[in-house]
Formats: C-alpha cells, sequence, structure tokens
C-alpha cells in the first residue's frame, strides 16, 4: 500500500482540489519567500515573547496580548532551543483572492498536519529533526510522538506515550535508548502530565523537565501556540517590520473566509527554510 493510499484509509479518504491552484515559476518564488519571511518573523516574535519582550516594551505589543492567552506557556520561558528554532515544520494555508493574488488565511506553528504524509518529504524533516538535537549529540536518535495512528515516517520510530519514560531528566524509549529529539504529534495540554493536564496518557511525565535541562529537543517547541492565536495573526505585518525592517510579501484575507485553496510547509533546519507545497486540509 503506498502512502497516499495509508493516508486515505487513516483519514477516511484523501482530499484532492477538483480546480487546483496553479502557480507559475515567478508566482511560486513570490509565495516561498513570503512564507519564509513570515516564519522568520514568527520565530523572532517566539524568541522575543519567551525572553526580553523588547516587542512589548517598545510598543509594538500589549502584554495582556500574551499573558492573557491560553496558548502562553509561562513553563518554557527563558527555554532556549539548541539551534535558536522553535518551528521545525510549520504550515500556512492560503487562498487566491478576486484580484488573482494569493492572501494568508492562517498558520500553524504548533502541530501542523499532513507533512508526515508526503512521501517526498521525510528527508527535509529527518535533517530538521537532527539538526535540532541537543549541543553535542553526534548522532541524535529522533521519535515522533503520536496520539493514535499516523503512517510512518521513515527512518524514525513511532512511539506513543506509554513507550516513553524519563529518568534523571533524560527521555528513553521503552526504557533503553536514550531520545534525543521528540517530533510530537500531541498538543501542549497533553505532553506532560506533571505541568499540563494532570489526566494525560498520551505524553510523558518529565519531559519539559528533560527538555529545561537541555537532554532532549521537543519539536516543534512548547508554547509555539501563542503564535497561532487569532489575536497574534493580525499583528503579523507589525512584527515582520519591527523584526526584520522589512515590507509584508504576503498580504492576509478579509475576515470570514474560511476555507484554503492552497497550503504550504515551512522546514527549518537552522540554516535553510524549505518551503514545500502541500494539501489544503489539515492544521
Amino acid at each position: 500500500m503506498s502512502t497516499l493510499e495509508r493516508v486515505a484509509d487513516i483519514a477516511g479518504g484523501y482530499p484532492l482540489d477538483a480546480a487546483p491552484d496553479v502557480a507559475d515559476a515567478v508566482e511560486w518564488h513570490h509565495l516561498a519567500s513570503g512564507v519564509r519571511q513570515r516564519f522568520r518573523a514568527l520565530e523572532a516574535f517566539l524568541a522575543d515573547v519567551y525572553g526580553e519582550g523588547r516587542a512589548f516594551d517598545d510598543g509594538v505589543l500589549p502584554w495582556r496580548l500574551a499573558f492573557e492567552s491560553e496558548k502562553f506557556r509561562r513553563e518554557v520561558t527563558g527555554l532556549v532551543p539548541p539551534n535558536g528554532v522553535r518551528i521545525q515544520v510549520g504550515s500556512v494555508a492560503l487562498v487566491r483572492g478576486e484580484d488573482g493574488r494569493f492572501r494568508v488565511l492562517g498558520h500553524n506553528t504548533s502541530v501542523p498536519s499532513g507533512m508526515i504524509y508526503h512521501s517526498e518529504y521525510p528527508s527535509r524533516l529527518l535533517g530538521a529533526l537532527r539538526a535540532a538535537a541537543p549541543y553535542g549529540v553526534a548522532d541524535p536518535f529522533a521519535v515522533v510522538l503520536s496520539a493514535g495512528e499516523h503512517p510512518p515516517l521513515t527512518g524514525v520510530d513511532l512511539v506513543e506515550g506509554h513507550d516513553l519514560s524519563c529518568h534523571q531528566n533524560r527521555v528513553y524509549l521503552r526504557g533503553k535508548r536514550q531520545v534525543d529529539v521528540i517530533y510530537r504529534l500531541v498538543d501542549d495540554d497533553w505532553l506532560d502530565p506533571l505541568h499540563f493536564r494532570p489526566d494525560s496518557v498520551l505524553g510523558c511525565p518529565g519531559l519539559l523537565n528533560a527538555a529545561r535541562s537541555g537532554t532532549v529537543t521537543i519539536a516543534n517547541a512548547i508554547g509555539n501556540g501563542i503564535a497561532d492565536d487569532t489575536l497574534v495573526r493580525p499583528c503579523l505585518p507589525a512584527l515582520i517590520r519591527y523584526y526584520l525592517g522589512e515590507e509584508p510579501l504576503l498580504g492576509a484575507v478579509e475576515p470570514g473566509r474560511q476555507e484554503a485553496g492552497l497550503r504550504l510547509f515551512a522546514v527549518n533546519d537552522g540554516t535553510n527554510v524549505w518551503v514545500l507545497p502541500g494539501e489544503p486540509s489539515g492544521g
């Protein structure tokens, strides 16, 4: 069974657009540049909101935008990922307006779905995960933490919460092999019952302590959800100007538009940001 057939079997069908949007080379270059710009700004914002908070002190954003958000995680304040990347994989949903231009409907920097399904993308994703490993790890061991059935990612063990355990702030697979990178398909609330939902059986107690100790990297980073907050999204143009000193390359859609016509992934290995096409559905 092919990867797409497995996805269709798991998801109850694979979405295909009867009239797909087609972008020529010039338009694709513009889209890819705009997506890279957006994620550079989002990385800077996440580093700032869990770090110095310059954008808040300078009046670009109000402090209440972070502190009143349910997606802000005080538990990871001051936690800096080894290679500085918090969004190993992100997605952007776009629609083509009546004027023919693509505009951004939304983005996902937390747990974007769908990337793992594309058979041509595992090498990019695996490279980003290995690059995110803790300092000094020469041959990183990565796992995919899933809450249920997902197609396997070539070269990476697919695990559930009960397969992992923490001992002395280190994470182990079935009590034997130390885990260096966890690509999680589980939301923040369910990752670590010691710090978040105490009734969770989807994650593993002690994951956050291990991440704070620098022995494991969780990708995407805990707390990224603040960048996906509906109150933050309208601020992206201002954040791009503030952090990057550039004008936004991609505009946003008018309120009320729901369905995306195009979805792109951004994969960041700390050196390059790869922009790849994906299916319109998903998060």
